[in-house]
């Protein structure tokens, strides 16, 4: 089970890394700035469709256990990718919009390296030995996460005003999802990222308690072995000068040996 599941950070962290490196090389002006697309673009865009869709299906198969958030989070982006293309294809003129909020929507996937490599070490790595970098690791994969996701909603709800506002829009067979079933994804989306970030603050706190009580520990054996020595050392001079005492106190009373008296 864990080596399935380092395998599977492994295997993330290198396509998830690839996707987000075709979605800046082909997607950046679309992204920023809207507009048409060229061929080369499509090109680019649509192998990194197909490594993200792949790698979730693959991840889904693999895994032998899978909670229903990460599950969740995976159908919902392999789901909305798929729909995006069908777009694509059948209406090339009006996808421009719809694949420039899918390729915002997508950074809820492509940029999740920090967490995977948190995952990674924490099955990797000893507990009591890597404490702090556990704590440290976990703690910027919460804070990453929560940043980036929810700034990549917001960006993704200001895309979609349009298509709900906008009555303007030539109604075609994928509008309706658009606008209604894709705001209730991204909501959904949003609340699995928060939970996985949530999951990541936890165990930064439970790897600082664990520094903590480690800390207090090496404090409580550090006053046990202070107050042996102390004993110890008091019982050593204490009989040293005892023995003084001794030699002093009987050595005075002590005759010559040629007065003592023979049988």
């Amino acid at each position: 089970y864990h080596q399935r599941n380092c395998v599977t950070y492994i295997i993330e962290i290198m396509y998830t890394s690839i996707v987000f490196l075709l979605q800046l090389k082909f997607g950046f002006s679309l992204m920023f700035y809207g507009g048409t697309t060229t061929m080369e673009e499509k090109k680019g865009l649509s192998y990194a469709a197909v490594l993200l869709t792949g790698l979730y299906s693959f991840e889904l198969a693999y895994r032998l256990q899978t909670h229903w958030q990460l599950a969740v989070h995976h159908l919902i982006a392999i789901g909305v990718l798929l729909v995006a293309f069908y777009n694509w294809f059948d209406y090339p003129d009006q996808a421009p919009p719809v694949i420039r909020m899918c390729c915002v929507f997508v950074l809820h996937a492509s940029t999740e390296q920090l967490c995977f490599l948190a995952l990674l070490l924490h099955r990797l790595l000893d507990h009591h030995e890597y404490t702090n970098l556990l704590r440290h690791i976990h703690l910027f994969a919460a804070i990453s996460s929560y940043v980036l996701k929810t700034t990549i909603c917001i960006i993704t709800w200001i895309l979609w005003l349009p298509f709900f506002l906008d009555s303007n829009n030539k109604h075609t067979s994928y509008l309706w999802f658009w606008r209604w079933v894709f705001p209730v994804l991204n909501f959904v989306m949003l609340f699995v990222q928060w939970w996985a970030s949530t999951i990541f603050w936890s165990l930064s706190r439970r790897f600082q308690k664990m520094m903590i009580r480690e800390e207090d520990a090496d404090v409580l054996r550090y006053k046990n072995q202070m107050r042996k020595s102390l004993v110890f050392s008091t019982v050593d001079v204490s009989d040293l000068d005892r023995r003084k005492l001794q030699q002093h106190v009987y050595g005075s009373f002590e005759k010559p040996r040629s007065h003592y008296i023979t049988n």
